[in-house]
């Protein structure tokens, strides 16, 4: 059995949420690691491109591997939490590419950062937007705008609509511009 150094707790409410982790997920293993964090109590799980099921016990659908860079809508038939073990990832062994129009991702460091913070080794265009599951933001003259400015926060996964005509790598960083280390 393997060891990890690390597990990330995280409530998940009945229906869907947008989830992203921190720890190593990338593959077979992780997918299942995640899938058996969920206590029975997940009904689906979809990344962008694919999704799984779970019915009677078993899951099942074109989902087969995960990682860590995405982003995951997972479906709860009730408020549960769950805990998934893993080891912690460094933020520049796991560049996100943001393709053009939208794409998917997770916020994989475990400390709350601004939006400013989180993406100070990226530089967005003029109509791009960032969405969370409650909000959205639209970036324009060097700022992000909306009702209310988002947050990168830990376990929540986010939409990015690039809307330059070439694919962009968004890569977090190790340390927030207050001059805290990231927690490991």
């Amino acid at each position: 059995k393997k060891v990890y150094n690390s597990k990330q707790t995280t409530t998940l409410n009945e229906g869907w949420n947008w989830y992203s982790t921190y720890l190593e997920i990338n593959g077979k293993d992780g997918l299942t690691r995640l899938q058996n964090s969920m206590n029975g109590k997940a009904e689906q799980i979809k990344s962008q491109m694919a999704f799984s099921s779970y019915e009677s016990g078993n899951w099942f659908g074109l989902l087969e591997n995960a990682r860590t860079e995405d982003m995951y809508m997972i479906k709860m038939s009730e408020d549960t939490e769950i805990n998934l073990s893993g080891n912690i990832a460094d933020p520049s062994e796991h560049p996100i590419t943001l393709n053009q129009n939208w794409t998917w991702f997770g916020y994989i460091l475990n400390e709350n950062m601004s939006l400013k913070e989180g993406l100070v080794n990226f530089t967005p265009n003029d109509g791009d937007y960032i969405k969370s599951q409650s909000g959205f933001n639209t970036y324009y003259n060097g700022n992000w705008y909306g009702e209310i400015i988002l947050d990168f926060e830990v376990g929540k996964g986010y939409m990015y609509k690039n809307t330059s005509d070439a694919a962009k790598t968004l890569v977090y960083p190790k340390v927030s511009s207050k001059g805290r280390q990231i927690r490991k």
